[in-house]
């Protein structure tokens, strides 16, 4: 659901209006809507979306990403913590959806990430 910039929702919602809703007015190149999505409130589902959206090359339900910024912009992109990048990355690859490898990522199952995005 996208406000746009309405009189009225600002004067309802003045600080959600300050904040993702109307990032667009002050950023243009940003879009908001993705945000505003339901599905991007879990950090976990962030991080599979940035994942397949990166995708460099597949192979079945197999794929590669290439991490073309550091780790703590990808992280900043996600709104968490690089520390939290770290774990979910961590945890992807103990439940065996993913190994990374400096600044490629393997995903062994593409089936198995497409759940978290």
């Amino acid at each position: 659901m996208y406000f746009g910039h309405s009189p009225e929702i600002k004067k309802q919602f003045p600080r959600i209006v300050s904040g993702a809703i109307f990032v667009d007015a002050i950023h243009p190149a940003v879009d908001a809507e993705p945000y505003l999505n339901p599905w991007y409130q879990n950090a976990r589902s962030r991080l599979a979306s940035y994942l397949i959206d990166h995708i460099v090359e597949t192979d079945d339900d197999e794929a590669t990403v290439r991490l073309d910024l550091p780790r703590h912009v990808v992280a900043s992109r996600l709104s968490i913590t690089p520390e939290t990048l770290s774990r979910l990355l961590r945890a992807m690859s103990d439940d065996g959806i993913l190994t990374v490898d400096d600044r490629l990522v393997f995903v062994h199952s593409l089936a198995r990430l497409r759940p978290y995005d």
